[in-house]
């Protein structure tokens, strides 16, 4: 009998719960004044209540549709459907990432899960994002202004910049039309704002003199390059440049921005690589990444990157002023380590000869490589080892040790069923890509004569 009550207590408990669960838990309410938005989380999780809500209006979202107007920036410049896709998805993130106005209904907890229950006014909605268009239209338009101004005064930089943040500014409204009245013309900011940046990019040129250079590796030379930046014939001044070697390897000094005159000079202070032809690109430095770091911005900042000209100037060293090199090896790294860092030099800084007479440097490398102990794991047991290497460098006109470069006791983890041979090939992998990185920033700072 006690048995039977608590079973019928049971059930009575089961029906009340249910019989008080509210409508809009059962079906989501449906309104034409509110957006709204209901979910739940399961209260087992920790933060339920903000998982519940952060879902609620995710869903709150979802009820608000997105426009692409016909002549909006992204209609004139893209028509892949896959992007659309993706842009409509980008663009609900933002405005669930934008939402404010929306109120807190109810909630509901059943034990097992947590609900909520919010709604947005979509009157309320519809003039806020109207205001918002009001004020988006008002700050791009005063960047579009600026950036002219500061066209028609020679300060190319500050239009190319200005441009660039008034499309930050209006970013969440590529699907749509900011439109305006300009100089007795009806614009949509947006697409105006792009279009500017884009022709500036155009009408856009840099140069560079001389465009060979005869080099000498190591030896310290200085060679200098003049670079002039234009922008619609006209000097561009305050442009910072950014100089890359796309072959070859060296370093430079510090590249002032292009002056009144629209001239910055490069400095090429060392060249460390033993390639004949090498090549150093130069380009302004202008800086997109907040535009590509922005979801709806991104494909359109592809664009404007790929405009961004640039200048190509050729070293060339003749192939009797290659350095050589004379390498003496040994440690218990053994021959494969010997072979890989020859194989670097060789191919990247010196030709490497057979006898120390004939030689204008001389690299001494040295290795070593002691074994830990066993680390045990759950699958299978490592064996673990460390190595040490030093490559020591002289200058053989002087016998001066120009540098010393090391990797001292780094770690390395090997099966434990691997061969020694296994083992000591891997510490030689290891060593060779740790001591690469460290050879190119050593190298550059070098200067060295030939004998």
């Amino acid at each position: 009998m006690k048995r039977i009550s608590v079973v019928i207590i049971a059930i009575l408990t089961i029906c009340a719960v249910r019989a008080a669960t509210p409508d809009w838990v059962k079906a989501k309410p449906s309104s034409l004044i509110y957006y709204t938005g209901v979910a739940s989380a399961p209260v087992s999780d920790p933060d339920h209540k903000e998982t519940a809500k952060r879902l609620a209006l995710s869903d709150i979202a979802s009820e608000i549709s997105v426009e692409i107007e016909s002549n909006s920036l992204m209609l004139r410049e893209e028509t892949n459907s896959q992007f659309n896709e993706s842009f409509r998805q980008d663009i609900k993130t933002r405005a669930e990432a934008e939402l404010e106005g929306y109120e807190f209904v109810d909630s509901y907890n059943d034990g097992q899960r947590y609900w909520v229950y919010y709604q947005l006014d979509q009157q309320f909605y519809a003039e806020l994002v109207a205001q918002r268009k009001i004020e988006a239209t008002a700050k791009g338009l005063d960047f579009l202004t600026k950036g002219k101004q500061a066209m028609q005064q020679g300060f190319a930089a500050n239009t190319i910049d200005l441009y660039a943040e008034g499309l930050k500014a209006v970013s969440s409204y590529v699907n749509q039309r900011l439109m305006t009245n300009i100089d007795n013309r009806e614009i949509d900011v947006v697409t105006e704002l792009y279009l500017s940046l884009s022709s500036a990019l155009d009408h856009f040129t840099i140069s560079a003199m001389p465009e060979i250079i005869q080099v000498t590796s190591f030896n310290g030379e200085v060679h200098t390059i003049d670079v002039l930046a234009m922008l619609n014939g006209i000097s561009a001044q305050g442009i910072k440049i950014n100089a890359n070697f796309t072959s070859g390897d060296g370093t430079f000094g510090s590249i002032p921005a292009t002056d009144q005159s629209g001239h910055s000079v490069i400095k090429v202070l060392r060249i460390s690589s033993k390639s004949t032809q090498q090549e150093i690109t130069i380009s302004p430095a202008f800086d997109f990444s907040a535009l590509e770091s922005d979801k709806l911005l991104a494909p359109f900042a592809s664009k404007l990157h790929a405009k961004i000209p640039s200048a190509n100037v050729r070293l060339e060293i003749s192939a009797n002023d290659v350095l050589k090199a004379y390498i003496d090896s040994y440690g218990s790294l053994g021959m494969s380590f010997h072979n890989g860092l020859n194989t670097i030099l060789n191919q990247q800084y010196f030709d490497v000869v057979e006898s120390e007479e004939d030689a204008d440097v001389k690299i001494l490398i040295k290795s070593s490589l002691r074994k830990g102990g066993t680390i045990r794991g759950e699958a299978y047991n490592m064996t673990e080892a460390f190595a040490n290497a030093t490559i020591t460098i002289t200058d053989l006109s002087n016998n001066r040790i120009l540098t010393t470069l090391n990797i001292s006791d780094f770690r390395i983890l090997s099966p434990e069923n691997d061969s020694q041979a296994q083992l000591y090939a891997k510490a030689a992998r290891e060593a060779i890509k740790r001591l690469k990185p460290i050879m190119a920033n050593k190298f550059k700072e070098l200067n060295i004569s030939k004998k």
